[in-house]
């Protein structure tokens, strides 16, 4: 490497070794450049070219670096050598990048080390040429290396163009062939050394090195700026002829699309264009033409169009064309006709055409097009034959047809506008405000503005229903429908529609709503029209500064009559009942049946407080005589409740509330009771539903349970059982007593429900005490009247204690004296004697303290009568009131041989007091508090006793009841 080094910076001059530089440098790019104008175009000029600069620079490179070698050696040139190494450069460069890149296929490695060779045969040609004093002597292996480099550079060179032909100036392969020019040449002449001697140089045709310098110089020059002047005007003629390219290839693309865009124009538009010649002759048709009669297009050229037109338009339609064709410049065709399809029906087209005329004004050709009109063919002849059959069915009803126009702002009417309007014709015309004046006053104007705001908005059809006068001044009520044709702005240009006679149709459902709203029986308004007219009067008198009174009634024992004089003697004493009450009021007044045996009264626009109980008054005052039903004197008895707006309630569903509050209260009273409405009525009733709600929870908790207190024999002073109390605890565990809940008792739902968990209870303690070996004797429970309505409660109790493994005998049950007044009286009466006959014993619980006669216990089956705490309470006073209700309840009782209970025994002397005078059994605190079933064993069983429930204190939830 050092030999390299010394041989180009001692024995080479700089200038001359940096101008061979630059020659090989712009020499490679030039060639670079060329050989990829020859690969991409494909032409072996390209390639002739880049040989030719190649071997120029490879020569000139040389001989420039040769001449700065050794300047004091006096080099000359032998000029034959020179050419000769000049014309090996070329022929072998160019062979090698033939080689490389004119056939199909690329060889650049191998053009590229031919091109090397070419290199070397330049530099050894050239150092031939050089005659100087001295001797050469060669190092072999430098030799070797530069042709190495020289022949290996040039390969990789032509490898890099063919792997990469498009890189920037070529660079790749002009720096390894200029490396493999300029390395070969430095290496080989590092490799010499000059022996100076005294040779004489012999003289020829040698020339000077400054001569040669400038031959070379001007050589390289030319040619390499011939080469580049060649890259120049061959870009520019590229770059002209791509711009060029560019240019065609987007007119043929822009012609392309047009024509693209017009063929799917004409395969896309439903219309069929056409083209004739002057005469009128087809020449080009569009292809749907032949798609839709199913010929080739060329079927339809000339005159060959008229064979699928029907025959029946083809003599119009020929006549049209030749009268066209006639007028000439300005003229236009336009017709319609049926064309035969492919499947041979017929279809309407409408045929257009008009002309072209040159600059002279003769016609050049014609242009026409056919328009499918086969959907609106149809609906013209549709809408012709549903005109005609609305034409026709309007003449056989009594619709009227009429048809306003805004032009004229007039009506014509058709169809039967005599037979509805009787003897008056108006004609077929009439105005606007004709038809106007005859509307009802008091519809008109709601119709005349409904049509207005119909026309201005975007409303169809117009639909009105409206009372129209007749000639003879009555009024018939009609129905109005129209259809609103507009323009394009949306202005309404005509109305069309029909007028129907609907009078029988308002008659027929005002009937229906008057049977909606009204009671079929009594003819009363019913529930849902008094409900409506009580929000009428509130709100009127609300205007007026007035009351409203409201009276709720209820017919006493009504059931009890309708079971027992039948259906007919009970809608005939509600038919009375609506009439006596219509008589009680006034026109303004409401009388109204809310269902069953319940009426209201509703009284509007009340001037004092005291007006509403006097027609209260009135009502029961009306209800003194009785009502003669099948020969029958028949007394009604009522419950009246009331309630005044705004003094008891602001809202009309509050008022009704109030008034049945006041109507519940006068149930409760008695037959023939009124009863205001008051606010301890509610608070009343919110005690109930909170009792209700307070029993619905302990039941669905299994909070309630019997307690057990002792029961006494008074003549022997033994324990003979015990009575089951009702029991509960809160939701904070405390055992409450059954006043809490007393409302759920005498409630139809709960009530049951309580009863049977109470006895579900009892059977699982009796059961128990079994177990233990404790006789129980029998066991007495209370049963209300609730129980018995469905009408099974005897036979589920049976079937209960069969299960449970229960003797019936041991078993009595008490009912108190309300339960022989209900609706149920009989139903209880069978299932006590059910009962009895299954060995099961009945007392009558609180004797003395109801409504029930004496004859309830001859009449009903009865073992045992308890006389009631609060006759007992008073004793051992003997004058007192209590004291003479007892000793003849006792003495009735040892005369029937009925079994007697004391309740409520706290002191000795009403034990003694009762002892005297006969009584069998007492229970009270005296003897002991009821206690929950585990501390009753405690406190000692008899061996023999009864156990007795009282059932105001029961619960049930899946038991017997249920």
């Amino acid at each position: 490497m050092w030999r390299i080094y010394t041989s180009i910076a001692v024995e080479h001059e700089f200038r001359q070794v940096a101008f061979a530089v630059a020659l090989g440098l712009l020499g490679s790019i030039t060639t670079g450049i060329l050989l990829q104008r020859g690969i991409a175009s494909r032409r072996t000029s390209w390639l002739v070219m880049a040989g030719v600069i190649c071997g120029v620079s490879i020569w000139s490179a040389h001989f420039t670096a040769m001449l700065g070698f050794m300047p004091e050696l006096n080099i000359q040139v032998d000029l034959p050598s020179a050419v000769n190494g000049l014309a090996a450069s070329i022929l072998l460069s160019t062979t090698g990048w033939l080689v490389a890149f004119a056939g199909a296929r690329s060889y650049g490695l191998i053009g590229g080390c031919i091109a090397g060779t070419g290199i070397a045969a330049a530099h050894f040609l050239d150092m031939s040429a050089l005659r100087f004093g001295g001797d050469l002597l060669h190092d072999t292996p430098l030799i070797l290396l530069a042709l190495a480099l020289g022949v290996g550079l040039s390969g990789l060179a032509g490898w890099f163009m063919q792997r990469s032909p498009v890189s920037s100036l070529a660079l790749p392969t002009a720096a390894a062939l200029a490396l493999a020019i300029l390395g070969l040449h430095f290496v080989a002449m590092a490799a010499l050394t000059v022996v100076p001697s005294d040779v004489v140089i012999p003289e020829g045709t040698t020339l000077e090195p400054d001569s040669l310098t400038s031959i070379i110089l001007l050589a390289a020059t030319l040619i390499i700026g011939s080469g580049l002047g060649v890259i120049y005007r061959n870009d520019r003629v590229a770059q002209a002829t791509a711009a060029d390219r560019a240019r065609l290839a987007e007119a043929i693309d822009a012609l392309r699309r047009s024509e693209d865009h017009h063929r799917a124009s004409i395969e896309l538009n439903p219309q069929i264009p056409w083209l004739g010649d002057a005469a009128g002759s087809i020449i080009e048709i569009a292809p749907r033409w032949g798609e839709l009669v199913g010929l080739p297009n060329e079927a339809g050229l000339g005159d060959g169009w008229r064979s699928v037109v029907h025959p029946d338009d083809l003599p119009g339609v020929l006549a049209m064309w030749t009268e066209t064709i006639a007028a000439g410049a300005s003229a236009t065709a336009d017709g319609r006709y049926r064309i035969r399809q492919a499947d041979g029906a017929y279809r309407w087209f409408r045929a257009r055409a008009r002309p072209r005329c040159g600059q002279d004004g003769n016609i050049i050709a014609w242009y026409g097009v056919l328009d499918d009109i086969g959907d609106q063919v149809k609906a013209e002849l549709a809408l012709r034959e549903s005109e005609e059959r609305y034409r026709l069915a309007s003449g056989a009803s009594n619709d009227i047809i009429w048809d306003w126009s805004a032009a004229t702002n007039r009506i014509d009417w058709s169809g039967a506008l005599e037979t509805v309007f009787g003897s008056e014709r108006t004609g077929l015309s009439t105005s606007w405000d004709w038809w106007c004046d005859r509307i009802h006053p008091d519809d008109r104007r709601r119709v005349v503005q409904g049509i207005k705001r119909a026309m201005k908005g975007n409303a169809n059809p117009w639909i009105a229903e409206y009372r129209f006068r007749m000639p003879n001044g009555g009024y018939l009520h009609a129905f109005s429908r129209a259809q609103l044709v507009r323009d394009e702005a949306g202005w309404v240009t005509r109305a069309v529609g029909s007028m129907v006679d609907v009078t029988e149709r308002k008659a027929i459902e005002e009937n229906l709503r008057w049977g909606a709203l009204h009671d079929p029986l009594t003819l009363l308004p019913n529930r849902l029209l008094y409900v409506e007219r009580l929000d009428e009067a509130i709100a009127r008198a609300g205007d007026a500064g007035r009351l409203v009174g409201l009276i709720l009634i209820d017919l006493t024992k009504f059931k009890i009559l309708n079971d027992s004089l039948g259906h007919a003697a009970g809608d005939a004493v509600l038919r009375e009942v609506a009439r006596r009450l219509r008589s009680c009021v006034g026109p303004e007044e409401t009388v109204a049946r809310l269902g069953g045996d319940e009426f209201a009264v509703v009284l509007p626009e009340l001037h004092a407080e005291g007006a509403l109980l006097e027609a209260g008054h009135r009502i029961l005052s009306s209800f003194l005589d009785p009502v003669d039903i099948e020969e029958q004197k028949v007394h009604i008895s009522l419950g009246i409740g009331t309630a005044l707006w705004p003094r008891d309630a602001l809202r009309p569903q509050d008022l009704r509330k109030s008034a049945d509050l006041a109507l519940y209260a006068a149930k409760a009273d008695h037959p023939g009771s009124i009863r205001s409405f008051e606010p301890a009525l509610l608070l009343a009733m919110e005690q109930r539903l909170a009792m209700l709600e307070k029993a619905r929870s302990a039941l669905a908790d299994r909070r309630i349970q019997p307690f057990y207190q002792p029961k006494i024999n008074l003549r022997t002073g033994r324990r003979v059982g015990v009575e089951a109390l009702l029991r509960w605890t809160d939701a904070q565990g405390q055992v409450q007593l059954p006043a809490e809940i007393a409302a759920a008792l005498d409630d139809a739902e709960l009530a049951p429900k309580i009863t049977s968990r109470m006895l579900d209870r009892i059977l699982l303690d009796c059961q128990y005490w079994q177990s233990r070996g404790v006789t129980v004797g029998k066991v007495a429970f209370n049963v209300s009247g609730s129980d018995f309505a469905r009408g099974d409660f005897a036979e589920r109790f049976l079937t209960r204690l069969a299960e449970v493994g229960l003797p019936p005998s041991g078993f009595e049950v008490e009912i108190t004296e309300s339960v022989f007044l209900g609706q149920l009286a009989g139903r209880v009466g069978a299932a006590l004697v059910t009962l009895r006959e299954a060995g099961v014993t009945v007392a009558l619980d609180d004797f003395g303290t109801g409504y029930a006669s004496l004859t309830h216990i001859h009449e009903f089956p009865v073992d045992v009568l308890k006389i009631d705490r609060s006759f007992v309470s008073s004793l051992p006073q003997a004058d007192t009131a209590s004291a003479v209700i007892v000793e003849a309840v006792l003495q009735m009782a040892r005369g029937l041989g009925i079994t007697t209970v004391a309740e409520g025994i706290e002191t000795r002397e009403q034990e003694s007091y009762l002892r005297a005078r006969g009584c069998d059994l007492g229970q009270g605190y005296l003897y002991g508090r009821a206690v929950a079933p585990k501390d009753a064993e405690a406190e000692g069983w008899p061996q023999a006793g009864v156990v007795v429930v009282d059932m105001k204190e029961q619960v049930g939830s899946r038991g017997i009841a249920d």
